[in-house]
């Protein structure tokens, strides 16, 4: 038989034999906005006190950590270190890991491992050794698992994860006073915690989880981690029995039901307005290519105008080359004939000259070749008639003798 929460103090104020659960759920972010969600318990056992995770913590990554992960949540792991080293055969890469501090009214014994990686390991164990409140910091860190024994630490909390260890009695502590979410449920014995309870305390849990998603949902389909949350919880709803807890389900499925309508109405409507965007879009593309082909026919045609004014001027511009070519041509023979008139006339009268020097010049020297000839026969008559008279001298002086 089980029972309805509200009816738990009246059992225990009649059951000497009853225990109490108590599930916290805190949530953590990375810097880069990673979002850690765990569901604790903190119970007194044999004197010590342990920190106990409930269920499997649940991470909702950035797109960042999604891809580290390759879209493998499985593969992302929250963990808790006691010692910043000497971790045996595993190893840890990435970012340097911090330890907890323990409070002094604490003693804590070191696991042989260093680390817990929460949902996984064994809780955490406190010895007690006074009555006194006292809370402990753990840094939470996110890693990724690689291979075998080897791990990545890609984040860090922003803040701690503080758990408060309250002066308990047996077998029930004061739950802290800044936990997000507190359930009192009673049970007869640790058997029955895990079988009755435990799926209502999941169901509780997974709800939580799912407003939380809902509130940041904006757009469909849901993430995966969402709709693995629904479905988990309707697989919880056929397991419990207690209709207050049914009901609730019914509210967050209800709750899911028209978000996602909602979100479906509202893509449709953004579809039909990008329908619509887009259709103007195209018409005012439309109306933008034949505004710019009409300006480029334009163009096309002042341009065409532009280069036949070009050849008209052009074929003028030849036949006035040619026309001055032509004269150019006739002018330039012109004066080459003149010029060779004036060459020739000027050649005739220097041969001319040349022959009337010519004749002069034979004119003189047939003088004076006619002078030297009288002259030359002057003096030989001369020279003869003095011999004549030297020799008819030296006849009558010898005759004399």
């Amino acid at each position: 038989m089980r029972f309805p929460v509200f009816v738990v103090f009246f059992l225990w104020a009649i059951s000497s034999t009853v225990l109490f659960a108590t599930s916290v759920t805190d949530t953590l972010y990375t810097s880069r906005k990673d979002k850690i969600i765990l569901n604790y318990g903190v119970f007194e056992e044999d004197g010590n006190v342990a920190f106990k995770i409930l269920e499997s913590p649940r991470i909702i990554p950035s797109e960042y950590l999604r891809r580290l992960c390759k879209g493998d949540l499985d593969r992302l792991k929250v963990v808790i270190f006691d010692r910043v080293g000497d971790f045996g055969d595993v190893e840890w890469g990435g970012l340097n890991p911090t330890t907890f501090m323990v409070p002094a009214n604490l003693s804590y014994k070191k696991n042989k491992e260093g680390f817990y990686i929460l949902g996984q390991s064994a809780p955490i164990v406190f010895g007690k050794k006074s009555s006194k409140n006292s809370t402990v910091e753990f840094p939470v860190f996110i890693a990724v698992y690689e291979k075998k024994k080897t791990y990545k630490i890609v984040g860090r909390g922003t803040v701690a994860l503080k758990v408060q260890i309250a002066e308990t009695t047996k077998g029930h502590r004061t739950p802290p006073e800044k936990s997000t979410h507190v359930e009192h449920i009673a049970i007869h014995s640790s058997s029955e915690l895990e079988e009755n309870n435990g799926d209502i305390i999941n169901a509780l849990s997974s709800m939580d989880m799912i407003r939380q998603l809902l509130a940041t949902a904006n757009e469909l389909p849901f993430s995966q981690t969402l709709q693995m949350e629904v479905y988990n919880l309707r697989m919880l709803k056929n397991r419990i029995d207690n209709q207050e807890v049914i009901e609730k389900i019914n509210d967050v499925l209800l709750e899911y039901t028209a978000k996602e309508k909602e979100l479906k109405e509202q893509q449709e409507a953004d579809n039909m307005a990008a329908k619509a965007e887009e259709q103007a879009w195209l018409a005012q593309q439309k109306q933008e290519e034949e505004a710019r082909q009409q300006k480029q026919e334009e163009e096309t045609r002042i341009e065409e105008a532009k280069q036949q004014k070009r050849t008209v001027w052009m074929i003028i511009g030849g036949v006035i080359l040619i026309a001055l070519y032509f004269g150019g041509n006739m002018v330039l023979k012109h004066i080459r004939d003149l010029k060779n008139q004036r060459s020739i006339l000027e050649m005739q009268q220097s041969l001319a000259k040349q022959a009337e020097n010519e004749a002069n010049r034979r004119v003189r020297e047939g003088v004076r070749n006619q002078t030297h000839r009288m002259t030359d026969t002057g003096k030989s008559k001369l020279y003869k008639e003095i011999r004549d008279i030297s020799q008819k001298q030296n006849k009558s002086n010898r005759k004399s003798i």
